[in-house]
């Protein structure tokens, strides 16, 4: 994915010293394993690469280097390769939703297959709805 920023004015920063500010963006942002995460920069513009567990990992990494001053675009080459397999996921999950006292486990069925969880089963409620699926 490619995303290209204009500056509002002319905004001059040498490439280390981009790579550098996204370095400590990552840092400071709780949602990235900045540890995990190789950033370069050629002529403003940011390349992002490795491996993460999370979707929310990677995406937060791309949000959290975008609007830092000098920055052209990014290109976010980050994988989301899971350590969990679709078993361990589902054990999770319903081990989350046996903790969390506003659902009925029992009326939810869990299935994972790779990358995508499905819920059904039937709640009481929106908030029992969205409940659960914060929780997946």
């Amino acid at each position: 994915m490619h995303v290209r920023v204009v500056p509002p004015g002319p905004i001059e920063r040498g490439d280390a010293y981009i790579a550098r500010a996204a370095e400590n963006a990552l840092e400071w942002n709780v949602r990235v394993p900045w540890d995990q995460i190789k950033v370069t920069s050629e002529n403003g513009w940011i390349t992002l690469e490795r491996k993460v567990d999370f979707e929310l990992q990677r995406s937060s990494a791309e949000e959290a280097v975008f609007r830092l001053r000098g920055v052209q675009g990014v290109t976010n080459e980050i994988v989301v390769k899971p350590r969990l397999t679709p078993s361990d996921i589902r054990t999770q999950i319903e081990a989350a939703f046996r903790r969390n006292g506003l659902l009925e486990a029992q009326r939810i069925t869990v299935k994972s297959n790779g990358t995508s969880v499905t819920l059904t089963g039937s709640v009481r409620n929106w908030a029992e709805r969205d409940g659960a699926e914060r929780t997946a």
